[in-house]
């Protein structure tokens, strides 16, 4: 690889982990086995995980038990299939579960990554909450 290249993907890689490290909301990333590569601290906010708490661990765990196991079935699916359930789907009401076993409703966002795949999620109860402070205002 060219030298100026080289360094324009890692300013670039940099740039990026920037802005994933101060967004508000969480963002995971997962290698292709979803086990969790990296998140953002937002995740500590939203989930009560810190992001270190997350590594090396399945990204099963932000998930009800029953969305567990037809996760796992989507993703084998895909991998053999190249058949998307729910890969690259934008806005996916989708329910998560925190570390202390609640739940949450939210909106997920998926994509496949060079490495594996990346998720956003959208806490709807903070989002609806906002908008009727927002809405309160005027």
């Amino acid at each position: 690889m060219l030298p100026n290249v080289e360094h324009n993907q890692k300013s670039c890689s940099c740039g990026l982990r920037g802005i994933i490290d101060g967004a508000q909301i969480p963002i995971v990333e997962s290698d292709k086995d979803m086990i969790i590569t990296s998140a953002n601290s937002a995740t500590e906010k939203v989930f009560g995980y810190a992001p270190d708490e997350l590594l090396g661990r399945k990204v099963n765990v932000l998930m009800l038990p029953r969305d567990d196991l037809l996760h796992d079935g989507y993703i084998e699916k895909f991998n053999c299939t190249g058949v998307k359930m729910i890969l690259s789907t934008v806005g996916r009401r989708v329910h998560g579960r925190r570390k202390d076993g609640s739940e949450l409703t939210l909106l997920l966002t998926t994509s496949a990554t060079l490495s594996g795949y990346a998720a956003v999620f959208v806490d709807l109860i903070e989002q609806i909450a906002t908008e009727c402070s927002l809405a309160a205002e005027r």
